[in-house]
């Protein structure tokens, strides 16, 4: 698939389309070659993701959603087709939800 294929698919703009005031993810449903989460380089704002590929040390461009129910990262190779995809899924959380939270514990 390529960039513009995956953008239709998804049917949101890459980002965050959460809502929540904080957001809490658990480990990829399906390891890959690249790393793990918390070593990407996630931009939320523009929907921007990179790291480094483990083979050239090149990095590796792609796009990600984070949404109600979890975050999907997907990245691109030089010719803009897929090259690996993960989702991890996950919940957010309103401010007054948090701070709750963090009162009660």
């Amino acid at each position: 698939m390529t960039a513009q294929q995956v953008d239709s698919v998804i049917g949101y703009a890459p980002g965050d389309n959460s809502g929540a005031y904080v957001f809490t993810t658990t480990k990829p449903l399906r390891e890959g070659e690249l790393p793990v989460l918390g070593t990407d380089q996630c931009d939320y704002t523009n929907g921007r993701v990179s790291a480094p590929h483990p083979a050239t040390g090149k990095q590796t461009g792609g796009k990600l959603w984070r949404g109600k129910e979890g975050v999907l990262l997907v990245f691109f190779g030089d010719d803009n087709r897929v090259i690996e995809r993960r989702f991890y899924p996950g919940y957010g959380r309103t401010w007054l939800l948090y701070h709750l939270e963090r009162l009660t514990r």
